[in-house]
């Protein structure tokens, strides 16, 4: 079910737990699943990776369907963070782990894709929107790495240079460009998603370069539907924009 009120209604007692109990307080001390009030204190005062001996366990505990679809509906922002920090340890494991953190990355999609950032950055947990789109873009760039040197033949090798035609896509370094992508997993869903599953092809492709002066092609992206219609910024900002 997602929390964005656009795909369905939630129900009385999934929206009483997502907007009063954000930081899922009251499964302190449950003996029935996973106690979401000592994870988060565990995130919060251990620094990762020392935090992986917390996580690591409830991620076992997730590869049951029915254990993780029962988390997912008691403690959404719990099961983000916890997933976002296992997806970060297996890309910056050596060498990264791409393939799992991929098919981990999804799940991960799965219950942030529904959920409004707004939402995300209002909890108090470790992960924000931004930090979800910063290990979106390792995730990309690693693909992207892979790809190049599966292609030349040599996966130990020195990333290969890019194929033509050669693209620069504008980033962070542009204020403009950061407005207009914010929330990538919540804007993937849906009619609008489009935007960002060319955004990111962009940043995974063989054809990226980092240095425009190389380039043949620039591409600036922009969620603008999804930026209009979840509520972002208004049709006379993004004009300004």
């Amino acid at each position: 079910q997602a929390i964005d009120g656009q795909s369905g209604k939630l129900g009385e007692d999934e929206a009483e737990r997502i907007y009063n109990d954000p930081n899922c307080d009251r499964t302190a001390g449950t003996e029935q699943g996973v106690d979401w009030f000592a994870v988060r204190e565990q995130l919060l005062s251990v620094p990762f990776p020392q935090s992986m001996a917390t996580i690591g366990p409830i991620v076992d505990r997730l590869q049951v369907t029915a254990e993780f679809d029962r988390e997912a509906g008691i403690c959404p922002f719990g099961m983000v963070s916890v997933l976002f920090f296992f997806v970060k340890f297996l890309l910056e494991s050596n060498p990264p782990d791409v393939i799992s953190a991929r098919a981990w990355m999804s799940l991960l999609d799965a219950i942030a894709s529904g959920m409004h950032p707004h939402l995300l950055d209002a909890a108090d947990w470790l992960v924000k929107d931004s930090r979800l789109i910063a290990l979106r873009r390792v995730m990309l760039r690693l693909i992207r790495e892979r790809t190049l040197k599966q292609q030349s033949g040599d996966e130990r090798s020195e990333v290969p240079p890019a194929k033509k035609p050669r693209v620069f896509v504008y980033g962070k370094e542009v204020e403009h460009v950061s407005l207009l992508t914010q929330g990538a997993s919540f804007c993937a869903k849906g009619q609008w998603g489009m935007e960002v599953h060319i955004h990111e092809w962009f940043l995974s492709s063989a054809h990226l370069v980092k240095d425009p002066e190389e380039a043949e092609f620039f591409f600036v992206p922009a969620y603008s539907i999804c930026m209009f219609e979840a509520g972002f910024h208004s049709i006379p900002a993004l004009d300004l924009i």
